[in-house]
Parts: C-alpha cells; sequence; structure tokens
C-alpha cells in the first residue's frame, strides 16, 4: 500500500520525477506536500480518490501547490 511513508521516500530519492499517480492511497497532504517541494520537475500529479483531505490543516500542508496550473 503506497501512504506516507512511500512518498516521502519517493521525494526524497527521486528529484527529477516527473509523473506521479498516487490514486487511491493513503498518502497524506504532509508528504505530498514534501513531494511538490523535492520533485521541482514534477508535470503530473494525480490524486484522485484520496479520502480526509478536506480539513484546513490539509490546505496548509498544501501551498506548495500554489505553483503549479490547475
Amino acid at each position: 500500500m503506497v501512504g506516507a511513508q512511500s512518498v516521502s521516500a519517493i521525494a526524497i530519492s527521486c528529484p527529477e520525477l516527473k509523473v506521479i499517480n498516487l490514486n487511491y492511497t493513503s498518502a497524506n497532504p504532509a508528504s505530498v506536500g514534501q513531494l511538490l517541494v523535492s520533485c521541482e520537475s514534477l508535470e503530473s500529479l494525480k490524486v484522485a480518490g484520496i479520502q480526509n483531505w478536506a480539513s484546513k490543516a490539509s490546505e496548509e500542508h498544501m501551498m506548495p501547490i500554489n505553483r503549479y496550473t490547475i
């Protein structure tokens, strides 16, 4: 299962990552935020179906997403 630890490990070990699909995983906003900061070449991030991202805390962790066009 892909979760926060997996996403954090990817962020650390794959800084040139361009595409990642995290649909229906248990990744949390903090680990995805880390991914966005670490992987500056990221072009495509899929996060459909991830539960429990509606809280204010989630919004604060996702601040790095502001550099992307949605």
